[in-house]
């Protein structure tokens, strides 16, 4: 029973920060506030993502291609 109990709180802790996320920008949206909207979606794209992105995918150095090759 406390086991059923932590896992449906942990499994409603990690989903809900993704839902909250589109209901905020439902609401930005709807107010009115696209413009707005669109400036922090691609400012966060171009500030945090590409660089987020190039860092974890070839700064490692993981020798993925190795893996891939095998396949």
């Amino acid at each position: 029973m406390l086991m059923d109990a932590m896992l449906f709180i942990g499994i409603n802790a990690a989903i809900s920060p993704y839902y909250s996320k589109y209901c905020f920008a439902g609401v930005a949206i709807g107010g009115g506030w696209q413009g707005l909207v669109a400036y922090i979606n691609l400012r966060s794209y171009y500030v945090f993502g590409i660089p987020l992105g190039y860092t974890i995918g070839y700064v490692p150095n993981l020798n993925l291609g190795v893996l891939m090759k095998q396949y």
